[in-house]
């Protein structure tokens, strides 16, 4: 029997470390916990919506980061995100959506205490406070492999 010593080309992993907070996968109404003008330009983005239509969280957790991107110049990311990337993560439709900051983003010189305030501070700027005072904000990690 051999055995492989090294690495395995057949297997991919993904993990992240967030703070933030985690939200069951379901549909939402956008005026109920998205702030006006975060709304206004999410709605616009995904003008192929109509009124009537419900928004997801996963579609949500997928704007945020291909708008939010740090691979994409500040210049062109959407306005009122511009300080802070957030990211959002759902490992697999089993497991709900993770909205928040990856611990990667921590910049030079800040503290725990204000990564943590700052990423509050950016989820703000999105959802309402009403919707942000039912959520659980903590330290999120997973990993898993196709």
């Amino acid at each position: 029997m051999k055995v492989r010593k090294g690495f395995v080309s057949n297997s991919s992993s993904c993990s992240f470390l967030i703070y933030g907070i985690n939200i069951e996968n379901e549909e939402f109404d956008a005026d109920e916990i998205l702030q006006p003008e975060f709304k206004k330009e999410y709605v616009e983005k995904n003008e192929c919506y109509s009124d009537s239509e419900k928004y997801t969280f996963v579609g949500l957790s997928d704007y945020l980061y291909d708008y939010t991107s740090k691979d994409i110049p500040s210049s062109k990311r959407e306005k009122i995100l511009v300080d802070i990337v957030l990211r959002g993560y759902q490992p697999s439709e089993y497991y709900p959506v993770y909205i928040g900051r990856s611990y990667d983003t921590i910049e030079d010189g800040e503290t725990g205490a204000e990564f943590k305030e700052n990423t509050k501070e950016a989820l703000r700027q999105i959802f309402t406070d009403e919707f942000l005072e039912k959520c659980d904000f903590g330290i999120y990690s997973e990993a898993w492999h196709d």
